[in-house]
């Protein structure tokens, strides 16, 4: 299972690292062109600040998974599985709060006549950029936060391709879809670590 994931990632990553690279830049000048300030003074201030906002929202998450590990290093697995579950589904639950956030200020603040994918386009970039930046700032070993970040940067791609041409409704079910399988997949990845620490 876990090389189909990496298959499906690899597959998935090239239209998400497009978007990384060049749909942040693109964004941004056509919203100058646009003179959507308020837009890139949010923006900017949001890809800066957020960070440690974000960082501080997650420690409770933190304080949770370090239970359940002390719990599971003492064979209490029990107890253990429902604090890992607690903690990924509380990361979800700030992502998708944090993505609402950034979407509905955007598309509420942008003028009638500025095209939607390019606000959308810029949320994108607003909302998975500090993410991105925190899990680079972790262990490469740490296999939750390169799922969470991807499904986010996977999510947040169909809430602005779909909201960008008009089609809101399928964005929003992309977007919680994607985090949904996240979760099931950390779950899968927490029980299949367990088969093989056995």
């Amino acid at each position: 299972m876990k090389k189909i994931f990496e298959n499906l990632i690899g597959i998935i990553s090239i239209p998400i690292m497009l978007t990384n690279a060049f749909g942040g830049i693109i964004a941004f000048i056509w919203l100058i062109i646009e003179a959507e300030w308020d837009l890139l003074i949010f923006g900017l201030a949001g890809l800066f600040g957020s960070a440690f906002v974000l960082g501080f929202a997650f420690l409770p998450s933190a304080a949770i998974s370090g239970i359940g590990v002390i719990l599971y290093e003492k064979k209490i697995k029990l107890l253990a599985y429902p604090l890992f579950l607690v903690s990924a589904f509380y990361n979800i639950a700030i992502l998708v709060i944090w993505t609402f956030l950034v979407y509905s200020y955007a598309l509420g603040k942008a003028d009638t006549s500025t095209p939607v994918i390019a606000v959308t386009l810029w949320a994108y970039g607003v909302t998975v950029g500090p993410i991105q930046f925190m899990a680079s700032k972790e262990s490469a070993d740490n296999i939750g936060s390169l799922i969470l970040t991807f499904f986010l940067s996977l999510g947040c791609l169909c809430l602005t391709l779909f909201m960008g041409f008009g089609y809101e409704a399928y964005g929003i079910i992309g977007y919680l879809s994607s985090m949904i399988i996240c979760l099931i997949i950390m779950l899968f990845f927490l029980l299949e670590n367990n088969k093989i620490n056995k």
